[in-house]
């Protein structure tokens, strides 16, 4: 479900650290997952001298009433409670992992992906973005069973999968049937459909599980955190590239999360605790809004305004927070542009020795380094050919 509710956005207090893809979703990046909530002074002592002489089964029990912050801390404390601990983290039914589909067609090599593959394979619930166009590449019938294999290979503890359909539509096809079908016996997989049409009061996802009569709804508005994973070990020329690209992931995921503050900012200025109407901040746009909900619902699924600068902040000190908000963002992504510019500046020209020494570089990586093996060979990599293709902005292509 898109927990941003278009119908009451103006509810609650606004999230300043809001992160959400392209369709609104929020996204949770891991470091904010694992945060610890509260004063500094509260959080937990490391030594935890009292805790640990209370009898094991105690312990086990108060464990159990951690959260999820809390339960990271403690995998990394005491090993008589750290197994528990563990165990627990990752059975937490509301936080689901997101993986790319992308990444298993690949065949699950940990080259191409940005996540740490110990992280990801501790997993038990997972979020699997497919992308089902009208030629339904590089989905067919016949590439389901060596998906599920690599999903098993890569993904050994998961339990359960829904598969989020990014735009698809609102109608479930013979691939969906066939991708669920032939899941393994031991996990338990379900199909996410995006609803964006006309008909329907706001964006929000449902959730479908075929059975021995067919689809069965499960879930009319699935709600769950969707986590976006911690990062592998970047090293090398290669993990270099690899930083940019998961901090320029996040940092797309943090200015749409922005954009929905400025939008849920406006609502709650004209419907909380008044009704004014008003007319969409789009310059050419002549929508109206007499109810909570409409402006909203509009701005989301009118995506020709993802880039209204018109929306402006209804107060000076709203404004002066999201600067704020903003600023810290960019300073967040300015932070990495050296490695960047490095690598750009490392390129150098065409048939010159720093071309030469930075592909030869780069190339040997991903041949001898297992962290970023990839199944094709290293020049015809999805990585090495992604790196071309940015560094061809202020180079000639190769």
């Amino acid at each position: 479900m898109f927990e941003i509710d278009t119908r009451r956005p103006w509810r609650e207090q606004l999230n300043w650290d809001l992160y959400a893809n392209s369709d609104f979703k929020p996204i949770t990046p891991f470091h904010l997952y694992v945060r610890p909530e509260g004063p500094a002074s509260v959080r937990l002592s490391p030594t935890f001298s009292q805790f640990l002489r209370l009898p094991l089964e105690l312990q086990h029990a108060i464990v159990k009433s951690c959260d999820s912050p809390t339960l990271f801390q403690l995998m990394h404390v005491s090993s008589s409670i750290r197994n528990e601990a563990r165990k627990l983290f990752w059975s937490n039914p509301e936080a689901w992992y997101l993986v790319d589909s992308e990444w298993l067609f690949e065949g699950g090599f940990p080259g191409p992906t940005l996540h740490d593959p110990d992280f990801i394979s501790c997993t038990k619930y997972v979020e699997v973005e497919v992308y089902l166009t009208s030629s339904l590449e590089p989905w067919s019938e016949e590439r389901v069973p060596k998906f599920w294999e690599t999903f098993q290979k890569c993904l050994p503890s998961v339990t359960h999968v829904v598969l989020s359909c990014i735009r698809f539509g609102n109608k479930l096809s013979d691939l969906h049937r066939a991708i669920v079908q032939q899941c393994p016996a031991k996990i338990t997989a379900s199909v996410s459909l995006l609803h964006d049409d006309e008909s329907r009061p706001q964006l929000e996802r449902s959730l479908w599980r075929y059975g021995s009569k067919g689809w069965e709804l499960i879930s009319l508005i699935w709600t769950h955190k969707c986590i976006f994973g911690s990062p592998k070990v970047f090293r090398g020329p290669v993990g270099l590239f690899q930083d940019m690209l998961y901090n320029s992931r996040l940092s797309r995921y943090r200015k749409m999360g922005l954009w929905v503050v400025r939008v849920q900012a406006l609502e709650k200025h004209h419907f909380h605790g008044r009704s004014e109407p008003f007319k969409c901040p789009r310059t050419r746009c002549r929508v109206r809004f007499e109810h909570p909900g409409e402006w909203p619902l509009h701005a989301m699924k009118s995506r020709t305004h993802y880039r209204v600068s018109e929306a402006s902040m209804p107060d000076e000190g709203l404004e002066a927070e999201y600067e704020k908000q903003d600023r810290i963002s960019c300073d967040a992504w300015n932070s990495k542009p050296q490695v960047h510019l490095a690598l750009q500046y490392g390129w150098g020209v065409k048939g010159s020795e720093d071309w030469s020494s930075v592909t030869e570089a780069f190339l040997n990586q991903i041949e001898n380094d297992l962290l970023y093996a990839h199944r094709e060979p290293a020049r015809e990599c999805s990585t090495f050919q992604t790196f071309r293709l940015l560094m061809s902005f202020v180079s000639v292509e190769i």
